[in-house]
């Protein structure tokens, strides 16, 4: 086999994406490994509040990818989709949060868009330590689904990562 077949073979991604579907929260993903999981509950001022975080790691040319997803419910009779717009607000609060994690953070871009038929916004945030992360996060009316990718912004968004956000969806 010649030297080119063999590094282009090589190149080929050899990694069995795990489905994760959950139907009591009425979602699916896709991550590149089979995440750790972990569930909780709380009460707050709003009522008891459900999550659920699934996250794994793969490395790949000496650096680290980090795939998150973290879905949060809500009590019934908090309306995230109302006209007060309670889940953008949501939004821009993780953006804040995730942006305050390392100093001297540049939040890149955040856009309104539309994921698997439900109002999103995507932001990219930039480290000075040379990551950064990509966020995805779906509204539904009483849940919210927040999908990061961490990665170094010199190898920035590949394949993988436009697998993991373009795989969400919501189960019926």
């Amino acid at each position: 086999m010649s030297n080119f077949l063999i590094a282009f073979l090589s190149c080929l991604s050899i990694i069995e994406w795990v489905r994760i579907e959950d139907r009591e929260n009425g979602f699916e993903i896709m991550m590149p490994f089979s995440p750790a999981s972990k569930s909780d509950s709380l009460d707050s001022d709003i009522g008891r509040i459900y999550t659920r975080t699934l996250t794994c790691s793969e490395e790949k040319s000496g650096e680290t990818n980090i795939f998150l997803a973290n879905y949060t419910r809500y009590p019934k009779d908090l309306d995230l989709l109302d006209k007060d717009s309670s889940g953008y607000y949501l939004c821009e609060t993780i953006i804040a949060q995730v942006s305050s994690q390392l100093d001297r953070s540049t939040v890149v871009y955040k856009t309104n868009t539309e994921i698997s038929g439900h109002p999103a916004m995507i932001a990219q945030i930039r480290y000075d330590d040379s990551s950064q992360v990509r966020i995805a996060m779906i509204i539904n009316t009483h849940s919210m689904m927040s999908l990061q990718y961490y990665s170094n912004y010199r190898i920035g968004m590949d394949r993988d990562a436009e697998k993991f956000f373009n795989s969400y969806r919501t189960l019926k």
